[in-house]
């Protein structure tokens, strides 16, 4: 099915691409397109990002949807991190994103070899 885009969704698409546009936002996206993971294992797998920009891009992704939190009651507490359903199909966008970067890239590659298309 073809989605037609509007004038009118400029404002939401715009949102989306905010969001995501944070240093780190995307990248705690793809961690979590492989499975839930707790903040340690975000921290280390991100490294260097820190504590504190690591909790903003969870809580900002959590705000809107893209992620949910599961708070163990356990000692020590224990709390993980997983894409929602929003966020899986959020992910999928990101993939095809990563497909038109690769054509793109391609294409650049081809031109910068052919002098007449430079």
């Amino acid at each position: 099915m073809a989605v037609t885009l509007k004038p009118q969704d400029t404002p939401a698409i715009d949102g989306v691409l905010k969001l995501l546009s944070p240093r780190w936002t995307i990248a705690v996206l793809i961690q979590l397109s492989s499975g839930k993971k707790r903040t340690g294992e975000l921290l280390k797998n991100l490294a260097p990002i820190s504590a504190k920009t690591l909790t903003e891009r969870l809580t900002t992704l959590r705000k809107y949807g893209f992620i949910e939190r599961t708070a163990f009651k356990v000692v020590p507490p224990r709390v993980e991190y997983a894409l929602t359903v929003d966020g899986a199909e959020l992910v999928n966008l990101l993939k095809s994103v990563k497909g038109v970067c690769a054509l793109m890239v391609e294409e650049e590659l081809h031109n910068w070899g052919n002098p007449t298309l430079r």
